[in-house]
């Protein structure tokens, strides 16, 4: 009889721990990455943004630009100058990702990429032969929409997409509901010349403000629920990117448009936004100082439907065209899905955003048959070069080559329906 007590009491003390043991596992908390908008460019340094990110979040595909092979990018290393577009592009997607590690992700690509160090300007001198990249690329952030860009536009109208990119997300920062925010804007250029490397342009721009955001509590409430909306506009390709270019240029064009904000604890009188401005451009750099021109464009010009505004270029070309049907209804989507408050979640948001980019191929492909087809094939082009990321240096641009090749086969197929 007291054995069987015994052995009762043992099996009652077994399945207690078991169960503590399983509720505790079950209830466990979720820590999500965080890393604090005062550690981010463009308040810091990049090596520095670079650490505090590669410090808290080591899952792919951070991990892989967080390696020592990426401490330093020279600016003439084209093939990391070009991983790390490429990584930024696959990041499109990856559903893994959440709204506010894409984010991260961009932080992170742009803190990597070389810039100028004290404005030291080099000789140009040869590097590697450009990358054989086909063409452009929109790596679509938390709203998963930038526009679409059609290849062989000028420059002009390529910086008239930018615009439209910068004051979607500005122009609703913070969304309904938070009073607390972050906005940044940044643009780099890498060009070359015949092969020859050109002074980089690198320019970055933020503005935060809400009576909490720089407290230790609005701290805590960021870290609690910090919604990100942004977009990240890149553009590649091996040569002749823009209708107006000069023979033999060559262009990698990232620009990033973010708005992340909160709800402070208690609301109290919001203080004036403070702005910081970092330009880590080489001297000797001729071209247009393109994100102030944006800046000023979408701070200078009165919001107005379907309306377009001129942007004046260094060269003294403009972009003064008017919108397609199919980009009017794309504008007008993507501003509804902006003013949905982030208490709505994210799900919401990115439903609406990935119906807004349905609705404009779908309009493209009875509009514009060849612009549509061109978006599908650089689609299947940046599947296939993502797999080039991870490939050692020798195989690298043969991998490269390969995917080039598809992606004009592509077209060539698609030129060819009736």
């Amino acid at each position: 009889m007291v054995r069987v007590w015994f052995v009762g009491i043992a099996v009652v003390a077994v399945l207690a721990v078991l169960i503590v043991f399983g509720l505790s596992s079950r209830v466990k908390p979720t820590v999500k990455p965080f890393v604090s908008p005062r550690q981010l460019l463009p308040y810091v340094s990049h090596a520095q943004a670079r650490e505090a990110i590669c410090a808290t979040i080591t899952t792919p595909p951070f991990g892989e630009i967080c390696r020592s092979e990426f401490d330093h990018v020279a600016k003439d290393d084209t093939e990391r100058i070009d991983r790390l577009f490429l990584m930024l592009t696959a990041a499109k997607a990856d559903k893994t990702l959440s709204d506010y590690e894409r984010w991260l992700l961009a932080q992170l690509v742009v803190a990597t990429l070389p810039v100028s160090e004290s404005g030291n300007s080099p000789q140009a001198f040869r590097a590697r032969r450009p990358s054989l990249l086909a063409d452009i690329g929109n790596v679509f952030g938390t709203p998963l929409f930038a526009q679409e860009i059609k290849t062989g536009m000028s420059r002009a109208e390529y910086h008239d997409h930018l615009l439209r990119d910068l004051k979607a997300v500005k122009e609703h920062c913070p969304p309904a509901g938070d009073d607390a925010w972050v906005f940044t804007a940044m643009c780099s250029e890498y060009s070359w010349v015949n092969g020859l490397r050109q002074p980089l342009y690198s320019k970055a721009y933020g503005e935060r403000g809400g009576w909490c955001v720089d407290t230790d509590e609005g701290e805590s409430a960021a870290r609690r629920r910090y919604h990100v909306r942004s977009v990240t506009n890149t553009k590649m390709r091996s040569e002749n990117n823009f209708s107006d270019a000069a023979p033999g240029v060559s262009n990698h064009i990232l620009c990033h448009f973010s708005c992340g904000s909160f709800a402070c604890p208690e609301r109290g009188d919001t203080t004036a936004a403070d702005r910081v401005s970092q330009d880590y451009t080489e001297r000797g750099y001729q071209g247009p100082d393109f994100l102030q021109q944006l800046l000023t464009a979408a701070s200078t010009t009165a919001r107005a439907e379907h309306e377009t505004p001129r942007i004046e270029m260094g060269s003294g070309g403009a972009a003064d065209r008017q919108l397609s049907d199919c980009e009017e209804k794309f504008d007008r989507a993507r501003d509804r899905c902006f003013t949905i408050p982030p208490v709505a979640g994210e799900h919401t948001f990115n439903a609406c955003s990935r119906q807004a980019k349905a609705d404009y191929l779908a309009c493209l492909e009875h509009e514009d048959p060849v612009q549509h087809a061109t978006i599908k094939c650089d689609d299947v082009y940046h599947t296939i070069s993502a797999k080039c990321i991870p490939i050692p240096s020798e195989r690298y641009d043969t991998c490269l080559s390969d995917a080039k090749a598809q992606h004009q086969a592509c077209l060539q197929a698609s030129t060819r329906r009736p």
